[in-house]
């Protein structure tokens, strides 16, 4: 059940991440600089899908990870973090089914990028509700943590980080402001809040049936 309740977790926050790209009101630092990658990589003629360019990022991130943690749990992470790469795909074909009139219409752009900003959130909690091993990512946050004793700092070296390269890639392919705008600095200081608010409900309920 709780494996059922984490892999739902990553079908939702799959489908709010495929759907905030869509928005192109901006992502997060690293969802934006997965898809300049992926553009910089297709215009190179190297077809690759957009969960194959998460499903790489990310075990580079489990390997670097694993090498300074000796984290064995990562496995777990690991395959969790496949399975979102698979599921970003299958909702990236289905996204593609959408019109291109309605798709590049600013009022559903915005409605868009809110809807699955929260369905991102609520993903996130279901995932955490779950108390299995955090993402690669969260792993080495920790890990950097554990060095500096600051979790706040951690998570902004990382997600800074990501900030650069994805401005960086984002200049290169031309389309900087489509992954780099509005949403990603809601996302980078409210998301956090929101998660939050969803994991109390979901705990609450959770205590409620037993």
């Amino acid at each position: 059940m709780k494996y059922l309740k984490h892999t739902l977790g990553f079908t939702l926050v799959a489908l709010g991440i495929v759907g905030i790209i869509h928005a192109k009101l901006g992502a997060s630092p690293l969802d934006a600089f997965n898809v300049f990658l992926h553009q910089l990589l297709v215009e190179n003629n190297i077809h690759v899908t957009l969960g194959t360019v998460i499903f790489v990022i990310g075990t580079l991130v489990t390997v670097f990870t694993f090498v300074l943690t000796k984290d064995k749990t990562l496995i777990v992470s690991f395959i969790f973090l496949l399975v979102l790469s698979v599921i970003v795909d299958g909702w990236n074909y289905l996204f593609g089914f959408i019109p291109a009139s309605i798709i590049e219409n600013l009022v559903f752009r915005i409605s868009d990028a809110i809807i699955s900003y929260m369905i991102l959130c609520y993903g996130v909690a279901l995932t955490l509700s779950t108390e299995l091993p955090a993402s690669p990512y969260e792993k080495l946050m920790l890990h950097i943590d554990k060095n500096i004793h600051n979790i706040s700092i951690s998570k902004i070296f990382i997600d800074g980080s990501f900030f650069v390269a994805a401005i960086i890639l984002g200049w290169l392919t031309g389309h900087l402001f489509e992954q780099v705008f509005i949403m990603t600095f809601i996302i980078a200081f409210f998301t956090g809040v929101v998660v939050k608010y969803f994991l109390s409900k979901i705990q609450k309920k959770q205590k409620g049936a037993n």
